[in-house]
């Protein structure tokens, strides 16, 4: 069953996804919780944004290639 895009989008267009990597925010770590990080994808491509320790360890659970990551934003 083809799925009908709609007239601005094409199939040739990298697909851009935001990944949110870690949400466990606040004064105290948190033992089950990452620090909050999210990634951006686009296409093959891996933007981490606003991240802090253990992101290489959420990149990698969240199935995201190191190699892929272009650019990092840290606070």
């Amino acid at each position: 069953m083809a799925v009908a895009l709609p007239p601005f989008a094409t199939q040739s267009e990298p697909r851009t996804r935001l990944i949110l990597l870690g949400t466990g925010g606040g004064p105290r770590p948190k033992k089950d919780r990452s620090a909050p990080a999210q990634a951006v994808v686009v296409g093959d491509d891996v933007y981490a944004v606003d991240c802090g320790d253990g992101v290489a360890r959420q990149l990698v659970q969240a199935e995201l290639a190191l190699s892929r990551l272009r650019a990092l934003g840290a606070n």
